[in-house]
């Protein structure tokens, strides 16, 4: 039997272009639950970023400038 995994929107909001989107969009459409939800998520989602780049440097120097590329490009 196949295990399903939670669905993490806080995953895809890997920039601060679609958090805004997301936000304005629950705003508008969504009900007062939704906007604290999405709120939640844009938070965590800030907060995954803050530890992606701190991952990074970590790396040795040489890997260092393509996890750079492949985050902020």
């Amino acid at each position: 039997m196949e295990k399903l995994t939670e669905f993490d929107m806080a995953e895809y909001l890997d920039t601060e272009e679609l958090r805004e989107g997301y936000l304005e969009l629950v705003a508008k459409e969504g009900t007062q639950e939704e906007l604290l939800k999405a709120i939640s998520d844009v938070a965590r989602a800030r907060e995954m970023s803050k530890t992606v780049c701190k991952k990074v440097w970590r790396f040795p120097k040489y890997t260092l400038h393509i996890y750079i590329f492949a985050f902020f490009v």
